[in-house]
Formats: C-alpha cells, structure tokens, sequence
C-alpha cells in the first residue's frame, strides 16, 4: 500500500476543512514573508541613499521632508535658498566636500537633476553609454528613464515646469542627451542629471547675479561638524539642516510599527492554520479508530501508521509553501507599484528569514501530526 496515496485520500476526505487550513496557512506565510521583504528593502533603501549623506541644508521647513526630496527625491523640495548664503556655510573648515542641487523641473514624470560635479563623490555611478555632461542643456539618463522614455545618445527634449507629468513647457531650452548610467536599482535610474546652469538657463536665470539653488548635501570632516553645524545653521541662518541618519529613524519608527502589527497577523494566522491542522488529523484520528486496528491485522507495522499521520501533516507543508511563496510574490509585485521609487523592491529574491519560516512551519507541522500520531502507534490490533 502506498503511504503518499493513502494519506493524500486521507487529507481531501474532508476538502472544505482542509481547504480552509491551508487558506489560513497560505495567507499567514504569505503576510509574513512580505513583512520581512519590505522591512528589508527600506532598510536597504534608506542606508544605501544616506551613505556618505552626513546632512542636508535647504529652505526652512520640515527636516523629513527636505531629506526626502533631496536624498531621496520622493517629495516636493522645501523651497530654494541664496547661492550666495550657502557658499559661505559649504566653506567651513569642518566640511569635506558638499554638492549643491537644483530641481523643480522634469520630463514624463522624471525629475531634472541639476547638480555641480562634486555630486559623483556621493555618488559614483557609471556610465553605460555615452559620457558625463560637460555643458550647459546636456543631460545623463538615469537608467529607467532611458528605458521608459526611449531616448537615445544625441537625441533633443524639453522639459516641463513641476515635478508631475503636467506643466508648462520650457520650450525656449532643449535638452540633449549625452549618455546613460548603468542601472543601480536605487531612485537614481529615475533622475536626469544636468549641470546646475542647464537649471538656470531654463528659468533665464544664468545671469542674474544672484542665484538659487534647492539644497545641498554635505559630507563632514569629522563627526564634530554634525554636532556644530546643523544647530548653528539652524538657529542663525534662514536655513535648516537635517541629518538623513535621523530622519530615517524617524521613518523606521513611523512605518514600524505598521509592519510590526501585520507581522502579528500573519504569525496569528499561521497559528491558527496550525491549530486547525491539529483539529483534523485528531478528529481524523478518532473517526477512523476501526481503520487503524484493521491496518495493524493486515501486518502493516507502528511505525507506517505513525508514519500515515505525519505524512499527511507534511501534505499541508508541502503544498502550502509553494501556494505561499507564489502568493507573497504577487504581492510584492502589487505593492512594488505603489512603493515610492527610492525602494526597489525586489519581487524574485530569496530571503534570510525565508529560512526560519520554512523550519519554524515544519515544526509546527511535525507537533500538529505528533500527538494523533503517537496515540495511533500506541493503539493494539
């Protein structure tokens, strides 16, 4: 007799009972793995965006908010500042070296990054086309954009006035293209990089005497300047400083706890699906008292009817893990879309704590099947 057959008849007896343990069991892991993904690439996407990011000056406003628009570029800049002001904070001894930004443009959705050539100390990207841009109107794709707009090495746009897919033309300035980045999975695939006077020029600025720009970012000497500066820029200037470490501690905690909450869930629906397991295979058990005499007259051994029961245990095991996995990836899939673009999330990735799900499930399967199974090695033909 087949042990696989035999318990495979044995699990859909009852399909609406088993049908409803392996939904619960399904969407518990499925939550659960989807916790552990997102957590991991905000994690991921916030230590990889700040690295090197000591603090960020712009217009007054909020901190989190002036951090999220000039590191992360997911939300509307604070305002501008005076070129001149800034330049006499950015010549501190206790600064290494800083990158000044000017956005407020863009072209079907992506951001128009004006930037001096000290933002590649921040960030050294590499090119996978073409090369950097030396003048003024010449621009470098961000990977994405080159993939999603269709432009090309040499090709000509016009930019719009806003950050959205609406706006006022600038139709008086072309842009050109004068290469690509390779892709780097962070929100920078989604930028255009141009020199800072491309943005003026735009905005017929390029000779007015006094400029402006959005922000900028600042890498320190030593951690001393974190502890000077942004409390002197803060309460003297008409700026503010922020420290990216600590707003993304802020975000940490704002979305924590959120995905704290949900993980609950899901460790309390796998629970659950645990317990009904449970429940069928001892009502199973009981029901089939005379099955498990007649099984031990025919010759079959102890250890094939200890073996029945737990092998119908693992079914739930094995067919819940693959239905889970497929259901978490859909998800990831859905949420990645709604996700701000500075977390790429990785649908397809296997996980660290994959691995303590697939064993601390197996645990719960091998104590769901242990008690019926005993109690039916124990029973005399």
């Amino acid at each position: 007799m087949n042990l696989f057959k035999l318990a495979w008849k044995n699990t859909w007896a009852k399909p609406w009972q088993t049908f409803l343990v392996l939904v619960l069991m399904v969407v518990g892991l499925a939550a659960l793995r989807v916790t552990f993904a997102l957590q991991k690439e905000a994690e991921k996407g916030l230590s990889e965006h700040i690295s090197g990011v000591d603090m960020v000056i712009g217009a007054k406003g909020s901190p989190l908010q002036l951090v999220l628009s000039s590191v992360f570029h997911i939300d509307d800049p604070t305002g501008n500042v005076n070129q001149n002001e800034l330049k006499d904070i950015l010549d501190h001894p206790l600064i290494h070296f800083s990158s000044q930004l000017a956005y407020g443009d863009g072209y079907k959705g992506y951001r128009i990054l004006g930037h001096d050539s000290s933002f590649f100390k921040f960030y050294p990207f590499e090119l996978d086309q073409g090369r950097l841009a030396r003048k003024n109107m010449e621009v470098v794709l961000g990977y994405e954009v080159a993939q999603v707009t269709g432009l090309k090495i040499g090709d000509h746009f016009h930019s719009v006035h806003g950050l959205g897919l609406e706006g006022k033309a600038h139709d008086h300035k072309d842009f050109i293209v004068r290469g690509i980045f390779r892709k780097t999975g962070r929100v920078h695939d989604k930028l255009i990089f141009t020199p800072l006077a491309s943005v003026w020029d735009v905005h017929n600025q390029a000779l007015d005497s006094v400029k402006y720009i959005t922000a900028a970012l600042v890498h320190f000497k030593t951690p001393l300047g974190k502890l000077q500066l942004p409390r002197m820029i803060n309460g003297e200037t008409k700026m503010q400083a922020a420290i990216p470490n600590m707003e993304a501690q802020r975000v940490s905690k704002l979305t924590g706890g959120g995905i704290g909450m949900i993980r609950f869930m899901a460790i309390l629906l796998v629970v659950l699906s645990a317990l009904g397991m449970f429940g069928n295979l001892w009502q199973r058990f009981q029901e089939r008292e005379g099955e498990w005499r007649l099984l031990r007259q025919l010759g079959f051994s102890k250890k094939f009817v200890f073996g029945l029961i737990q092998t119908e245990a693992f079914l739930y095991f094995i067919l819940g893990l693959p239905l889970a996995f497929i259901l978490s990836v859909s998800s990831l899939s859905i949420a990645s879309n709604h996700i701000p673009k500075a977390f790429n999330v990785q649908v397809l990735q296997i996980l660290k704590s994959d691995i303590y799900i697939v064993l601390g499930v197996f645990l719960l399967v091998v104590l769901s099947g242990m008690i019926p199974g005993i109690q039916a090695y124990r029973r005399k033909p």
